[in-house]
């Protein structure tokens, strides 16, 4: 795979929600799901509008959020492994230690965090609408290693940290192929795993990502997280998207239908039945967010906020 595609997928962030992150639902005798009240919907839509607004005044920034916005014990919850499976600590091909997070205080923690949420926000408001605007004209339709310009490109390539990281991951991902290779060679010929070198167990998830072990790594991750951040900005002002495409910063927010998730375990430091509204929000066309409220003294906070690649 070539390094810029590797970067497309790194500065995307494009995430998934897992099943397994989400909240299981509660039934009732006769298995119907609980309903939301109207006045819990509205006051969902209403909170997850306002969210979506400062989102676009903040360019993706949810730092100056954060207080308005999300529980109170939001830092705390950004340590919590069941909570949190799925963020802030991976990057497409990178993932944080989990042995590492007791090691990093509270402001590291967020910084990474918001960080990431930023590079998604800004990579598709201000880099892909380029990237979209010529890939149609082009007959080919573009590829997605193009829509990395060279100064973001090169920031990366050259960072000693993440060069390093990026050759793990390949050695990684070598080694994964093989051992898939050698179950499917065993599987075909009838023979018994351990008869065909390098073949091992295989596990569903079995991970191929690199792994931030060390605190050092963590802080230098964060400063190219910063000057990638800049970069995008002096790129968009050199490059700013086509007038069809800037418009739609005045466009209409989408909201779905919110609904209500009851949760029947100790879930994200909350006891079984509490009651959490789950909304899905698009911001722009390709930036979705997927939000978890929780009423807290009867006002809706956000407790867990994740990042959906559009369609």
């Amino acid at each position: 795979m070539k390094l810029r595609v590797a970067l497309a997928l790194i500065l995307i962030v494009c995430l998934t929600i897992p099943a397994s992150s989400r909240p299981l639902l509660k039934q009732n005798d006769e298995g119907e799901q609980p309903q939301l009240t109207t006045e819990e919907e509205q006051a969902a839509r209403a909170l997850a509008l306002k969210f979506a607004t400062g989102l676009r005044e903040t360019d993706g920034d949810i730092e100056p959020l954060v207080q308005q916005f999300f529980v109170s014990d939001f830092d705390e919850l950004l340590r919590s492994k069941e909570c949190h499976s799925d963020m802030p600590y991976n990057w497409a091909y990178i993932a944080l230690d989990p042995a590492l997070i007791p090691q990093l205080n509270n402001k590291e923690l967020r910084r990474l965090y918001v960080t990431i949420i930023q590079l998604f926000y800004l990579h598709m408001t201000k880099i892909m609408p380029r990237y979209i605007a010529e890939s149609e004209d082009d007959e080919s339709g573009g590829q997605i290693e193009d829509a990395i310009p060279p100064e973001i490109v090169s920031l990366v390539k050259n960072d000693p940290t993440f060069s390093a990281l990026y050759h793990e991951w390949k050695m990684r991902e070598a080694a994964k192929q093989t051992r898939v290779d050698a179950r499917a060679e065993a599987e075909t010929n009838g023979l018994r795993l351990n008869e065909i070198a390098g073949a091992g167990d295989v596990e569903e998830h079995d991970s191929a990502e690199a792994i931030v072990t060390t605190i050092k790594q963590v802080q230098a991750l964060l400063t190219l997280g910063d000057k990638l951040i800049e970069a995008m900005y002096r790129y968009s002002a050199v490059h700013p998207a086509p007038p069809e495409l800037a418009d739609r910063a005045n466009s209409e927010i989408e909201i779905d239908e919110p609904h209500l998730t009851v949760i029947d375990k100790e879930t994200c430091g909350r006891p079984k039945e509490t009651r959490f509204i789950c909304v899905h929000i698009e911001v722009f066309t390709d930036v979705q967010f997927y939000l978890e409220l929780e009423s807290v003294g009867g006002e809706l906070k956000i407790i867990r906020l994740m990042p959906v690649a559009g369609d």
